[in-house]
């Protein structure tokens, strides 16, 4: 398998995500009724609605400042050397990219408190005084976790990719651990926004005193270039948006449909056996996401022997991994199963497991041909990504009023055999480019 310093720090968070969404796995069942718990993670589900607001644009930020990355050098401290226009060009994205923010987050927190407000009061299964507060809370933290993500955005496409992981895990540890705590002492869904409001705090902090970006006095001066949004981002920004909007309705319309049509109990299950699979997924992804600056410099340079070489070694260990984990979660799940564990009836059946370990499997692929494709600033996954958005929200919504076995099994079927074809076209378009 492929490792360097940033692969490790990526897998370092990811992993400890992986023991604390093992632990949460046994409190939540433990300390939440199956209705609570179908809230909790129809709250998560909720939340990923942050990309309508955000409409790709953190991802096309940190590509271009990968671009402009490869040609300065940029110490620890935050000081930019090097070409005077790759500089300037940096510094007016992330200008560009803070007045975005100042919009979003703020419209972003106003919508999803009202529409979550009117949701969950339709689909009535809680008093409001058991999850109205709690979803506040959680949607106001989130927000601010969107009005920083900017910066954050910046530092990983210059290659601060392990700074930021390290970052990540030391919030999700101190998160993790007081809502754990809140859990236990029965403060229910109100524990919850503990995880987003450390992340929120610990952020501002960080970006403060860690995560400044600054140029020499007078640089600026000898460079007027600058990121133009219609120019340099809208082209790419536009596409990244639909797909993002699709994968919304292909990883999290789920929870919620299966909410109003089955319960909060079923879509507790569902949501629970959809988050083990996301933390498996976001695990494997690492040595992906961990080698995107290098697909980056790789491209800007020209060397593209060099760039499939790359991408070859950290699919396969990413691909690896994911289908190892999720074969050991599903034998793990049939043993429970036979010895009548007694929280085994809160997650999906073996059968929807089986599907969705499938779709896992093959969306390893699907995202690591994404992220190289996407290196290159072009967006060849839109239509892919529409199509099985529209196909997958279909999948959802007629296959939920069912079961969440003709749901799961139906979504399998489409990714297997319309996602995976048309990515392996699109994908090689790009590998065989000389």
């Amino acid at each position: 398998m492929y490792f360097d310093t940033h692969v490790l720090q990526v897998l370092l968070q990811r992993s400890w995500q992986i023991i604390a969404g093992g632990a949460t796995l046994l409190i939540v069942p433990w300390k939440l009724t199956s209705v609570e718990q179908g809230y909790y993670y129809t709250f998560a589900s909720l939340l990923a609605l942050q990309s309508f607001f955000e409409l790709g644009l953190n991802y096309v930020v940190m590509q271009i400042a990968g671009h402009e990355g490869a040609k300065l050098t940029i110490d620890e401290t935050g000081r930019i050397e090097g070409n005077p226009d790759a500089a300037s060009r940096l510094m007016s994205l992330l200008s560009l990219h803070r007045r975005w923010y100042r919009i979003a987050a703020p419209a972003f927190a106003m919508v999803l408190m009202v529409a979550g407000f009117f949701f969950f009061q339709y689909n009535n299964n809680l008093p409001l005084q058991k999850w109205l507060g709690a979803w506040l809370l959680l949607v106001f933290f989130t927000a601010l976790n969107l009005y920083c993500s900017p910066r954050l955005a910046i530092l990983e496409g210059i290659g601060r990719i392990g700074q930021v992981a390290r970052l990540r895990m030391y919030q999700s540890a101190v998160g993790m651990l007081l809502m754990w705590i809140g859990l236990l002492i029965g403060l229910g869904l109100w524990a919850i926004p503990f995880v987003s409001g450390v992340a929120a705090l610990t952020t501002l902090a960080w970006l403060k005193y860690c995560g400044s970006l600054s140029m020499p006095p007078g640089a600026m001066a000898t460079s007027q270039a600058c990121i133009d949004w219609r120019r340099d981002i809208l082209p790419m920004q536009w596409r990244i948006a639909l797909s993002w909007l699709s994968g919304w309705v292909i990883f999290n319309s789920f929870t919620p449909i299966l909410f109003m049509h089955q319960g909060a109990a079923e879509a507790g299950r569902v949501g629970m056996a959809l988050s083990i699979f996301m933390s498996i997924t976001l695990l494997g992804m690492s040595w992906v996401n961990a080698a995107a600056p290098q697909f980056l410099k790789y491209i800007a340079l020209g060397e593209r022997a060099y760039l499939n070489q790359l991408f070859k070694r950290v699919f396969m260990s990413s691909a690896s991994f994911v289908l190892l984990v999720s074969l050991a979660f599903l034998c793990c799940v049939a043993v429970l199963e036979a010895g009548g564990f007694a929280f085994i009836d809160r997650i999906a059946s073996l059968q929807v497991l089986a599907c969705l370990a499938l779709v896992t499997t093959v969306n390893s692929f699907v995202s690591a041909a994404a992220v190289f494709m996407r290196a290159h600033k072009e967006e060849p996954m839109l239509w892919q990504s529409i199509s099985m958005g529209i196909l997958t929200g279909l999948v959802a919504w007629y296959g939920s009023q069912i079961s969440a076995l003709v749901m799961a099994t139906a979504y399998a079927l489409a990714t297997l055999f319309i996602g995976l074809p048309w990515t392996i076209i699109l994908f090689s378009n790009y590998y065989k480019k000389s």
